[in-house]
């Protein structure tokens, strides 16, 4: 909106010296139009300025859009524990048992199932399976009104509980999970480099898993399948299609997080694990507008204990904070002297959106703890918000990722 449009007469149509009011008839028309004109573009820059600070629905295809080429299958749990799950989809599917070569068609639409521990029900339909797969010819289906990719592997344990657990091509699970991760409106390098750490980050926590999970959860990544992929990001996951970080010539945990607060971590500080070149921690300048840049949080001793549940602790009476980096992010918390525990796990205890990192001081102020940080997250890895405030400088995915994860290359990976 143009403040100058408002503020200054209108020159478009001047009347003559000496005319006044009385000036003759074309200048007064010439006067009016020019003012409403100007009256016109005012508004127009009013409603721009309104548009542009309402925040604007996520931009969602009307239908799915095609499913990505590529390997690995992986497997992703949606649901847990529950007594009844509805399936379906809205093209032809079919139903596959597990444990023998049982086959049977699905028309178009939905269907409840319910386990008794040693057969499925399907509808009115009985199977003497613990575990059927639901395969869609349109290569979408629905759990509950919720629409994901792939197929559907559905099992039941012997109290009945039913598990669903969501079979996907790799590039399709990430369309799903970049837009849950960061906003669509970010910058394109921005987004870019989020889905390369996020199918890095996938391939490699896929192929980690051993013993009795063979699936990722929503606890590895933010994930809503269909329902969460928008244009922006879709675009940014093919322009990267089977591109992965790696170090030493495989996939690593390219870990994440919000924002950093000034600097990130290593995986050794933070995790315990052993360290890592590209996760060592790097130096970050762009993340200072994020919203969670500064946090607060004041809370009783006595409310305190209560979430920390600690044997021996009802209060807690001293905080002290050992171990920190050149970030400012501490390893250990000690708690009334004698109780030791990593940050990470205090952060957990005492919830992660209430202490928001591991970048904190504590005062006691009046009856209450006082915690003053930066950032929100983990640390290590890529800083989100600074990925966004690198694009906006002018820096491409490439470059993003090179500064949070040094030493690391970007390679295919081709899976057998």
């Amino acid at each position: 909106m143009s403040q100058t449009n408002q503020s200054q007469e209108p020159q478009s149509a001047p009347r003559p010296a000496g005319a006044g009011a009385q000036g003759r008839p074309w200048d007064r028309t010439l006067y009016l139009a020019a003012t409403l004109l100007l009256v016109l573009i005012g508004c127009l820059g009013l409603l721009s300025c309104c548009l542009s600070i309402v925040p604007q629905p996520q931009r969602a295809a009307a239908a799915p859009g095609p499913p990505l080429e590529g390997q690995p299958i992986i497997q992703v749990r949606l649901a847990q524990g529950e007594k009844k799950l509805t399936i379906g989809a809205d093209s032809r599917s079919e139903w596959h048992g597990k444990a023998s070569e049982w086959r049977a068609p699905a028309e178009p639409g939905s269907v409840d199932i319910t386990s008794s521990g040693t057969a499925l029900s399907i509808g009115t339909l009985e199977v003497a399976e613990t575990e059927v797969t639901f395969v869609p010819e349109g290569g979408v289906f629905k759990l509950g009104s919720r629409p994901f990719r792939g197929s559907l592997i559905v099992s039941a344990d012997a109290a009945g509980a039913l598990t669903a657990i969501e079979a996907v091509n790799l590039e399709d699970y990430v369309r799903g999970v970049v837009p849950m991760e960061v906003s669509w409106h970010w910058p394109r390098e921005a987004l870019m480099a989020q889905a390369v750490a996020a199918r890095t980050f996938a391939l490699h926590r896929f192929l980690a898993l051993d013993g009795g999970r063979k699936f990722l959860t929503r606890a590895d990544m933010a994930y809503e399948g269909i329902k969460g992929e928008n244009a922006n990001t879709d675009e940014a996951v093919r322009a990267t299609q089977g591109l992965f970080l790696t170090y030493n010539g495989k996939a690593f945990p390219s870990f994440f997080h919000t924002c950093c607060g000034g600097g990130t971590s290593s995986v050794e500080l933070s995790f315990g694990d052993p360290l890592l070149e590209p996760l060592q921690g790097a130096s970050c300048r762009w993340c200072d507008d994020c919203p969670f840049f500064r946090w607060t949080l004041r809370i009783k001793p006595a409310d305190l204990a209560k979430k920390l549940a600690m044997p021996g602790i009802d209060i807690v009476r001293s905080i002290k904070l050992e171990g920190a980096d050149s970030a400012g992010r501490a390893k250990d918390i000690v708690l009334n002297d004698k109780l030791r525990m990593p940050v990470g796990e205090f952060r957990m205890a005492v919830g992660p959106n209430a202490v928001r990192s591991a970048i904190f001081d504590v005062t006691l102020s009046g009856a209450e703890w006082e915690f003053t940080g930066r950032g929100w997250g983990h640390g290590v890895g890529m800083c989100q918000w600074g990925a966004r405030g690198m694009a906006r400088e002018g820096n491409n995915w490439r470059q993003i990722l090179d500064h949070y994860y040094p030493g690391s290359r970007v390679e295919r990976i081709t899976m057998q």
